[in-house]
């Protein structure tokens, strides 16, 4: 895995489990787009690391947005608690 992929990834496990320790109901994630210069469909490279960081520390995705206005875009991502059981 790339640096910068490895760095979003551990950023957010990190961040997912203080929202977790600090008791909080939901989590927003903000994921920078890497450069997508092509009009082909492809994957995003490491927003599904990144999803799977953050669940895997308690949250289930509930919604995503793009954000439009950062360099290449950036997908701002919803989680919340999953629940107990």
């Amino acid at each position: 895995m790339g640096f910068i992929k490895t760095m979003k990834e551990n950023t957010a496990h990190q961040e997912a489990a203080r929202a977790a320790a600090e008791g909080h109901s939901v989590f927003v994630f903000k994921f920078d787009m890497p450069n997508l210069n092509s009009a082909i469909t492809s994957s995003v490279s490491g927003a599904a690391e990144a999803i799977e960081a953050i669940e895997a520390e308690g949250w289930a995705l509930a919604e995503v947005a793009v954000h439009p206005g950062v360099r290449h875009g950036a997908m701002v991502m919803v989680f919340r608690r999953k629940p107990q059981s």
